[in-house]
């Protein structure tokens, strides 16, 4: 009789240990995953699980000499000051007219204009070009991207000027917003 107890203390002791060990891995994965799902000041949204841990949100980490590790970082600026209007889809932000203190944020929120699948109106994409002006301040949630191999087609398509286009092959990333909307005063 005692043996039949010792044995059915043991396999209760396993059964506790095996519990003990899923509620530490499930507090582990909790802990874990804490801060991948950040909510979104400037676009009033929940993101995505974000690669590199929380989106940038100070300019300056941008605006640094070496922007190739930053690919791929998401971006959620509260205040950014527009330095340049480049075309109704692009436009600078940043700390001066310098190449390495300016961003292009191109807005996938305005269709490129040789897209007439997608393409606003022509009044449409005005209105979006007449609504940014430099010295304003936006707040702009997006993805740091590799500037384009083929960078004369993207200029074509994003409408900006030769020395726009310099600047951005200078700087090595652009900023692709899913979101821009004047920031708030």
């Amino acid at each position: 009789m005692a043996k039949i107890f010792l044995e059915h203390r043991r396999s209760r002791t396993w059964m506790w240990l095996l519990i003990a060990a899923v509620v530490a891995i499930c507090v582990g994965w909790l802990l874990s995953s804490r801060g991948r799902h950040e909510v979104s000041s400037a676009a009033g949204e929940v993101g995505e699980a974000i690669p590199g841990g929380a989106p940038i949100a100070d300019l300056r980490t941008v605006l640094v000499p070496n922007r190739a590790p930053l690919v791929g970082r998401h971006v959620a600026l509260a205040s950014a000051a527009v330095q340049s209007v480049a075309s109704a889809q692009a436009f600078w932000i940043g700390n001066g007219n310098a190449p390495d203190q300016r961003l292009l944020v191109v807005r996938s929120d305005v269709a490129p204009a040789n897209d007439s699948a997608t393409s606003r109106s022509a009044a449409d994409s005005s209105a979006a070009h007449a609504s940014l002006a430099a010295g304003q301040r936006v707040a702009v949630w997006g993805r740091l991207e590799e500037v384009p191999i083929n960078l004369t087609q993207a200029a074509t398509d994003w409408k900006i000027a030769a020395s726009d286009t310099a600047a951005l092959r200078s700087g090595h990333v652009y900023l692709a917003a899913d979101s821009v909307r004047a920031a708030p005063r």
